[in-house]
């Protein structure tokens, strides 16, 4: 039987091997001042204690000695500091080795968000989500063959079967050509490129959007497309890039892809730009610190996972493939959904156009994409006056 004090001798015990405690001499005795533990409780699916590093120990010196507890506990063990606070979790399983997507299992939870990102579920059993509206800029970087693009389908999924046609508008950018074929001719979807060219032109027709919604939001003194009146308000533009790093010497592009950072979030322009291994040159200056939610999967190694912002997805192994380390808030290791791509195409049939409206912005797309649109049109259309709704 567990009790509080045999949970505080096991604790003691890692404190004493791993030398984390201060020692004072007094003659020829030798006084131990240990972390002070002041909870131990089991839960039904965890362990968990509360400590505090005494005054002259540096909290550092106990994250340096995590695989302490990891042998000590196993290895489904987090410890989160917050300033000499601890909080050592002992889970009593780990991830399941693979999540089936499941929409219907996590509407109810995805409803309370105006733009639901689901990432999956987490050491708790608890299914983790957020709302892009309030974290508006995410980073999806891992190894080929990590579950990364099964992920980002998912993502794209849910948000499609989450927000109407009407509330939400998809840009989507395939430089690898091989992972958004799902969202041809899907009414959400305004432009599919597969290149660097029709990206750059998608870049430059966001940012004259942004510029009319900027005048739109100073016009009514409103500090976000939310606190519109609702007959004019736009709706949330998502631009997804696949394979972003191909994009590091485009000048333009790469700027365009700052200022979305910077000011999108206000104007309803949210990113998510995907690699799959990182890039320092592209990962720096305002971009990378404007890339408030970073998930890292399979990272080659510790400078890659710090390059990332997810320390630890260095340590995700082949055999745990849709296993990523997320970093929102807080970092925690978080198993995503698995969606294939056939199961994609089945959930996202209701969305398909019957004549297809999809903005192409390369001279040599294959004919499946989409028609493109008449050279007059806007893309959008939303601040000109133009009708989406006729022309269904």
């Amino acid at each position: 039987m567990f009790t509080a004090l045999n949970l505080k001798r096991k604790l003691v015990k890692v404190f004493r091997a791993g030398e984390l405690h201060l020692k004072y001499r007094n003659g020829t005795n030798t006084q131990y001042i240990y972390p002070k533990i002041h909870s131990a409780k089991v839960f039904e699916r965890y362990t968990q204690y509360v400590f505090t590093v005494p005054m002259g120990l540096a909290p550092s010196d106990v994250l340096k000695k995590k695989w302490l507890f990891e042998n000590a506990f196993g290895l489904n063990t987090e410890l989160v500091q917050d300033n000499k606070r601890f909080v050592l979790t002992i889970h009593n399983q780990g991830l399941p080795t693979k999540l089936e997507y499941d929409y219907m299992q996590y509407e109810e939870k995805l409803t309370q968000y105006a733009l639901p990102v689901l990432c999956g579920a987490n050491l708790y059993g608890e299914i983790v989500a957020f709302d892009m509206v309030e974290y508006p800029h995410c980073l999806i970087a891992g190894q080929t063959g990590s579950g990364k693009s099964v992920f980002i389908r998912s993502v794209l999924a849910t948000l499609l079967q989450s927000c109407s046609p009407d509330k939400l508008h998809i840009f989507a950018s395939d430089l690898k050509r091989s992972e958004f074929h799902f969202l041809r001719n899907i009414e959400h979807v305004k432009t599919l490129t597969f290149t660097k060219e029709g990206t750059e032109n998608l870049l430059i027709e966001i940012e004259n959007e942004m510029t009319k919604r900027g005048d739109l939001l100073n016009e009514y003194g409103a500090m976000h497309i939310d606190h519109l009146p609702e007959d004019i308000r736009p709706p949330y533009i998502l631009i997804c890039i696949d394979e972003v790093v191909l994009l590091k010497d485009e000048k333009e592009s790469m700027r365009i892809l700052e200022i979305i950072s910077s000011i999108g979030r206000s104007l309803g322009c949210f990113l998510i730009l995907a690699m799959q291994r990182p890039d320092s040159k592209l990962l720096e200056g305002a971009l990378k610190n404007n890339l408030s939610v970073r998930m890292g999967f399979r990272a080659a190694d510790a400078s890659n996972a710090k390059i990332i912002g997810t320390p630890g997805s260095n340590k995700i192994t082949m055999e745990q493939r849709g296993r990523f380390i997320l970093a929102l808030n807080e970092i925690q290791e978080i198993q995503a959904p698995y969606l294939s791509d056939t199961e994609a195409k089945k959930l996202l049939k209701p969305f398909i156009l019957d004549k297809p409206k999809v903005a192409v912005l390369d001279d040599t797309e294959p004919a499946w994409v989409s028609a493109p649109i008449k050279q007059e049109e806007s893309i959008f259309g939303l601040l000109e006056g133009d009708s989406d709704e006729s022309e269904r």
